[in-house]
């Protein structure tokens, strides 16, 4: 079941189209039928839902009049295909037209999975991967004394708009100030990389030697970027905490017009020392058939440089799809200082507790803040 592409994804980002999805039939035993249908999940580690709006699916293959064009979600992870007619061996079924949403959180790169025996397990997984990032964009590009960069128009590198980028300078490389000191675990360019492929990145506490290829620690060198104008990333294995990060192409000249067009970096501010953090009092075991139990104290700890928790996004603690148990929807108060929790309808989203941040939208002028939550039973 491969999709046509990988796919990326950013925090708060609208929903977005899939990649077309092609299921092809087993050559030998034919497993997908009528009685069981077809279902796509998304991975439980990938913080995105299915956008359960979106209803028809634009279908093709040899197999597309054995299935019915209108979907349904049983939940926000599943899409399911009515399957009208048993696939013969061979069969194929091409799936467009659909929409992911509800980016909240960063993902690893993860795969969509595909059940045919009526959601009980899943028979193979997209080669292709999924993955969710969360950017912080420079605050500044050193310029002048020290003469760190002395572009024209620097700004524009940093202007969150990859039309634009730097003016021609002599020199192949540009210092970028992040306003603070950052733990950094990632990197991302969008380049004019027509022109060149190969970058040096290093991360620094100042602008000493600002100008030399040998500046503050290097974190990646001669980074490989592919010959499109496209956003790449590369992760920061360990992460390297500075202020500063300096981008060489590494070749000689300077650096042509918008041959540097966007820079951002994803990590957390090194003042904080971690990020947000979903943390209970205790881990707990429980037995088949048991009833209901009082769940331990949840504490979600919060940063700025997490991005912000707003009214209109809420929060969600889910349960992973692997666990045969689910919250008990009787008890829908929680002890949290704020008004009552509402529940999601169970029919729609069996896995998960919805809570509407009724009092107040924590935003970027926060340094800190702890809820810390009690709801009464799960079972």
């Amino acid at each position: 079941m491969p999709s046509a592409a990988n796919q990326k994804f950013e925090v708060r980002q609208a929903g977005t189209a899939i990649s077309q999805i092609t299921i092809t039939e087993s050559t030998v035993s034919p497993t997908i039928t009528a009685t069981n249908d077809i279902r796509i999940l998304i991975s439980s580690t990938l913080n995105m839902s299915w956008d359960s709006s979106d209803t028809s699916a634009t279908v093709g293959g040899t197999a597309s009049a054995k299935v019915n064009g209108t979907v349904s979600y049983p939940d926000q992870k599943t899409l399911l295909i009515d399957v009208i007619e048993d696939f013969a061996a061979d069969d194929t079924l091409t799936i467009d037209g659909l929409s992911f949403k509800d980016f909240l959180g960063q993902s690893d790169p993860a795969n969509l999975q595909l059940s045919v025996d009526g959601g009980l397990g899943v028979a193979t997984t997209d080669p292709k991967t999924v993955r969710i990032w969360d950017w912080i964009s420079p605050v500044d590009v050193v310029n002048g004394v020290p003469d760190c960069c002395d572009l024209n128009g620097p700004g524009f590198i940093i202007d969150n708009n990859t039309d634009t980028g730097n003016t021609p300078w002599g020199n192949g490389y540009a210092l970028f100030d992040m306003g603070d000191t950052y733990t950094v675990t990632a990197i991302r360019v969008y380049t004019n990389s027509a022109v060149y492929n190969n970058w040096d990145i290093s991360i620094g506490d100042d602008t000493t030697d600002c100008t030399l290829n040998s500046y503050a620690t290097m974190v990646k060198d001669e980074w490989y970027v592919p010959v499109d104008n496209e956003w790449y990333s590369t992760k920061i294995d360990p992460p390297v905490s500075g202020r500063y990060i300096r981008i060489d192409k590494d070749a000689g000249g300077g650096l042509v017009d918008k041959g540097l067009r966007e820079v951002d970096i994803q990590g957390f501010k090194t003042a904080e020392s971690r990020q947000l953090r979903l943390v209970s009092a205790a881990d707990q075991t429980f037995e088949k058939d048991q009833a209901s139990t009082p769940i331990q104290t949840i504490g979600i700890t919060y940063y700025p440089t997490n991005g912000a928790i707003t009214a209109a996004d809420d929060i969600r603690i889910s349960i992973p799809a692997g666990f045969n148990m689910t919250w008990d929807t009787t008890d829908p108060a929680a002890a949290s200082g704020l008004l009552p929790i509402p529940w999601l309808e169970q029919a729609q989203l069996p896995q998960m507790v919805r809570l509407a941040m009724l009092l107040k939208a924590v935003g970027a002028e926060e340094e800190e803040s702890l809820f810390t939550i009690r709801l009464t039973r799960h079972r």
